[in-house]
Order: C-alpha cells, then sequence, then structure tokens
C-alpha cells in the first residue's frame, strides 16, 4: 500500500491546500517571531533535557515537569512508546492515522490486531471495542478526535477503556493533537493520577499550525516518562522547537487564540458541510477541523489537476475509494474550493 501524507505539496503543483488540519487562523505573530528570534542561539546546543519546555507545560496543563516528555514531533514519540513497551499484540482501530502502524512495524515480532470501525455506527468507537481489550494486547493508540473521521471518543466508554486497560495491563496512548480545535472534547490529562498505564499524547503541529516546527509531547506518570526518555536520541529538540513550545504555550494560556479558532471553525464547518451536501457530496459528522467525506465520483484528481489538494483517504486501512478528508480552511479559501468542486461535479 502507497503510504501518502497531507502536504505534498513537493510533487504536485498547488495553490490551495486542503491535505493538512492546521489552525485556520494560522500561526500566531508572536510565535513567528519567537522562532525567528532563536536563530541568534544556532550556535548553542540545546537543553539536552529540555527542562525550561518541560516546566513551561507542566505549568499549562497542571502536571509536574517529571510527567512531561518532548519530542521532535508527535511523531518521534508515538515510535518511542512502541519501541520503549516492545509489544507482542497492538490493537488499532482502523481507519486512523498511519503513524501508529508505522511505529510498531518497527518492533520486531509485533502482531498487530485490527477493530475495525464502521460507516453504521458512524465510523465511532462503540463498545465494541471494549471486547477487544483482553490480556493478550499490550499496546493499544487511540486518536480523539480520530484522524481521518473526526469522530470523538464518547467521554464514559474512553473512561471504561481506560479502567480496561489497567485491568489488561495494556499500554494506552489517547492522541489529543486535535482535541483542542474541537469544542466538544476535553482532555483526559489529568487521568495520569488514576491510570498508571494512560500516556497523553498531544503537539502544536495543529493547534498553533507549525507543522514545519516539529514540536509534541506526552504526558504520562513519572516512570513512564522515565522509561520512554531512554528511547529518544539526545538533542531531540532544537532552538527554533524550544522556542515555539514555550512561546505556544503562553498563547495557548491567555485563551484568546483557541477562542478566535474555535469560532472560527464552527462557523466553516457548518458553511463547508451544507454546500458539500447540495453537491451530493457525503459529510460524515464529526467534530474536527476537518471534514470526512464521501462521493461517488472521484474529487481528488479534478481538484488536483486544478491546483487544489484534498487528502485522498482510499489508502488508509479500512477505507475503500470514494473518502476523503478536507481541512477547514478560511472563508476565502472554503469558498474557492466550493465554487471549484461545483465546476468539477458539475
Amino acid at each position: 500500500m502507497e503510504i501518502i501524507h497531507g502536504g505534498d505539496i513537493y510533487r504536485n503543483r498547488i495553490w490551495l491546500d486542503f491535505s493538512v488540519n492546521t489552525n485556520p487562523l494560522g500561526c500566531p505573530d508572536s510565535l513567528r517571531r519567537a522562532v525567528r528570534n532563536a536563530a541568534d542561539r544556532v550556535e548553542v546546543y540545546p537543553d539536552p533535557a529540555g527542562m525550561r519546555v518541560r516546566a513551561r507545560l507542566a505549568k499549562l496543563y497542571g502536571v509536574k515537569a517529571e510527567n512531561v516528555l518532548a519530542g521532535n514531533g508527535a511523531s518521534e514519540l508515538i515510535t518511542a512508546v512502541a519501541h520503549s513497551v516492545r509489544p507482542g499484540r497492538v490493537l488499532l482501530t482502523a481507519p486512523s492515522f498511519y503513524g501508529y502502524e508505522r511505529a510498531v512495524r518497527g518492533v520486531s515480532g509485533c502482531e498487530i490486531r485490527w477493530h475495525q470501525l464502521r460507516p453504521e455506527e458512524g465510523f465511532a468507537v462503540t463498545e465494541r471495542f471494549l471486547d477487544e481489550l483482553t490480556v493478550e494486547t499490550d499496546l493499544c493508540y487511540l486518536c480523539n478526535p480520530n484522524n481521518p473521521t473526526g469522530v470523538g471518543l464518547e467521554h464514559k466508554l474512553l473512561r471504561r477503556i481506560m479502567e480496561r486497560c489497567e485491568e489488561q495491563e495494556i499500554d494506552l496512548i489517547v492522541d489529543e493533537c486535535f482535541t483542542e480545535l474541537s469544542e466538544e472534547l476535553t482532555t483526559v490529562i489529568p487521568m495520569i493520577r488514576d491510570y498508571r498505564r494512560l500516556h497523553i499524547l498531544k503537539a502544536y503541529t495543529k493547534v498553533l499550525a507549525i507543522p514545519g516546527v516539529r514540536f509534541g509531547f506526552l504526558i504520562s506518570g513519572e516512570e513512564n516518562i522515565e522509561r520512554l526518555e531512554k528511547a529518544l536520541p539526545e538533542w531531540n529538540l532544537s532552538v527554533f522547537a524550544e522556542a515555539a513550545a514555550i512561546e505556544g504555550s503562553k498563547v495557548l494560556e491567555k485563551g484568546e487564540y483557541i477562542t478566535n479558532s474555535l469560532s472560527l471553525i464552527e462557523e466553516e464547518r457548518r458553511y463547508l458541510s451544507a454546500e458539500l451536501e447540495k453537491l451530493s457530496v457525503h459529510v460524515i459528522p464529526g467534530v474536527a477541523d476537518f471534514l470526512f467525506l464521501h462521493s461517488d465520483r472521484d474529487l481528488y484528481r479534478p481538484l488536483l489537476e486544478r491546483g487544489i489538494l484534498i487528502r485522498d483517504c482510499s489508502n488508509y486501512h479500512g477505507l475503500e475509494r470514494g473518502y476523503y478528508r478536507v481541512a477547514v480552511r478560511d472563508h476565502a479559501a472554503n469558498e474557492t474550493l466550493i465554487r471549484t468542486l461545483r465546476e468539477v461535479l458539475h
């Protein structure tokens, strides 16, 4: 299966990219300045322990610095967990983010068990998932909201999943990289005090629109962090990532940026959903800053020929042709997408 990620603007002539689900408000100006100013520190090594970053994140999320581990994007931490736990069997939902599969495929002797999300259930994780959490399973990744479907996990069910993982001694990674961009979801970070096998994965890639910087972090119990730290290379954070992490946490602490982001996302989600349904493109209900679509007609290639890139989801495990993901962008870009789709479909 060919692996394709969003943002492949390097092999395509693109003038509008809807394949990457970053915050439509864009990178905050203060964060841009912080990254530029970090160039003055390129002649010194960054802190190998990342203590300033860890202390700043601990303050923001109400935990101790010893509960935080920073990484070169969420992808590095996804892989670090796999190499640290060294699971014999992993449980993954399908469809979901390919990075989980990629990480565990690098663990010798690891078996993947797939839990298929069903269209008739709105691609939601349901109580069926609990039956898969058996003593034979060592590790489980869950994305909330899920990528590419945008469907959120019901909080009571997530609590039951955490309890089951604790009972069966299964390490559970809850990927919250999109959680801040959804009004309907809240973090489960406070629960690391109750569940010793719970790991919360977050990143500033999407929420602060900085995929080029590469900064992610993981919050878990102190013993887990100590073990995971050994699976990471030294100096895994550049001075640019350090600067982005510290300034980014200040932006999020103030709250105004996220409030404005959520308002824009909600308004533009409604606009895009309504206009797409008028074009007989089915929008699967979700809560993320992107839309999961199904169409009987090819959307990817006609749009690509016109310089607009969307995410063709046919290469996700568990999906067939006809499924697509589009980011929620600013109104002008969203209008252009709808106008172009009218030309393509009519």
